[in-house]
């Protein structure tokens, strides 16, 4: 059987209708320039940043992780599983009650930021006011993110392919003109991103509107399911950030500022997968609560779909440990050549965190919160015990917190790949039964 004939009679029937693969690859073709235009904007920046400069930038987007996380409490994850069980007219009365929960919870933290945030975060070098501004940022975040969800489900893959590089092309003109013409630094950088925040969230919430996709209610009964079911899915959301972002602000403070910035680049560059998987989810989310929906899909199906999909992660993982020497050399200056040292050891991570992702995506379908509170939780515990234990021993270095890091993804992926065979039994070793 020629190669052809494989993909024709094989992997094609366990992926989209050719409609629905013409816009797959629009999807992930937007999503692969959208991320190789900022990577083309390194061998620029990187000579007008120093590393100290990138763990200031690190800092920053760790709090706004954060706030990404704990903004909205998690709801926002429930709206693409929801778009296909609910009619439009009940939809957007659910993406109205999440918008008022992001903004009752955008100002609670906007409150705690002006009370306490000098307080915590001035060993940072951060000022309250871009504490409040990360409050403002995350929050503008809301729209394009439900926008985004939305033009997936009704497959608007030009819309939403000319919306995502018109915002990158945004972000890159205004960085090249606050940092390298103007100069300013780590402020620029992160004008640049407040500025594309504002812009972009005017105009997706004038468009949210206009389709009438935001139904406005005060129904404190709708608003309480609302969150209680986000709940569920917000420790999964919590763990991604702990397993990550929040290991910026404790390097920060404990390796410096200067290391942490070139872990900082390094993780730019192995984030590649991750950038890969999530642009892959795009297509493969909608596709999988599809198949779980329809009662009339064998279960061998699911199982080759989520199969093929983490093939496709760990070929991208391989590839890129191959070529990320070549990567760092050609495209960072060379103040920044030893991050080297981390991008294979931090692709192999986010591999595994990847892999994590096929199984989550299954989880939330069924709302099985308990399970991935369970998987999230664990595995924070986990990590922050080994980094713990290397601190103690006075051997806390960059390469061991992303030794811990693999450990710990390692796990959860073992542990939450028991939990969907509990949920559903499904026949992961189809292929070793005998054809009768």
């Amino acid at each position: 059987m020629n190669i052809r004939t494989f993909l024709n009679t094989k992997i094609s029937s366990y992926l989209p209708n050719k409609e629905l693969l013409k816009s797959s690859f629009t999807y992930i073709g937007s999503d692969v320039l959208n991320k190789i235009l900022p990577f083309l904007l390194l061998p620029i920046i990187t000579r007008y940043l120093s590393p100290e400069d990138y763990g200031t930038i690190s800092v920053f987007t760790s709090i706004v992780g954060f706030l990404a996380v704990f903004v909205g409490l998690g709801s926002q994850e429930l709206v693409q599983a929801n778009f296909f069980k609910e009619t439009k007219e009940t939809l957007k009365y659910h993406i109205g009650d999440v918008f008022i929960i992001t903004l009752i919870t955008s100002v609670i933290y906007l409150l705690g930021f002006i009370i306490f945030g000098d307080y915590f975060f001035k060993e940072y070098g951060l000022g309250l006011i871009w504490l409040i501004l990360a409050v403002l940022y995350t929050f503008g975040e809301f729209f394009g993110k439900i926008i985004s969800i939305i033009w997936i489900a009704e497959g608007r893959s030009t819309t939403f392919a000319k919306y995502q590089n018109f915002g990158s092309l945004f972000i890159i003109a205004t960085t090249i003109l606050f940092v390298v013409a103007l100069e300013l630094g780590w402020r620029g950088r992160l004008y640049s991103l407040l500025l594309s925040s504002f812009v972009f969230s005017t105009i997706t919430f004038y468009l949210l509107n206009t389709e009438g996709y935001i139904g406005l209610r005060l129904n404190f009964e709708k608003l309480k399911i609302c969150v209680n079911d986000s709940m569920g899915v917000l420790p999964y959301s919590v763990s991604f950030w702990f397993k990550n972002a929040a290991l910026l602000l404790l390097m920060a403070a404990t390796i410096g500022k200067s290391e942490t910035g070139i872990y900082t680049v390094a993780m730019g560059i192995a984030g590649l997968i991750i950038f890969a998987t999530n642009s892959l989810n795009k297509v493969w989310q909608p596709l999988l609560y599809k198949m779980l929906a329809n009662k009339n899909v064998i279960d061998t199906k699911i199982v080759k779909s989520m199969y093929i999909f983490m093939v496709l992660i760990v070929s991208g993982g391989l590839f890129l440990i191959v070529i990320s020497d070549l990567l760092v050399k050609t495209v960072l200056a060379p103040e920044f050549h030893s991050a080297t040292k981390y991008v294979r050891l931090l692709v192999i991570s986010m591999t595994l965190q990847s892999l994590f992702t096929v199984m989550a995506d299954y989880l939330i379908f069924y709302k099985e919160g308990k399970k991935l509170t369970f998987a999230s939780i664990s595995g924070i515990v986990m990590q922050y015990l080994l980094i713990f234990m290397f601190y103690y021993l006075k051997n806390l270095t960059v390469s061991n917190i992303i030794t811990a890091l693999i450990i710990t993804n390692l796990y959860t992926l073992i542990i939450s790949w028991v939990m969907v065979h509990k949920v559903r039994s499904l026949p992961w070793l189809f292929f070793l039964k005998k054809k009768s």
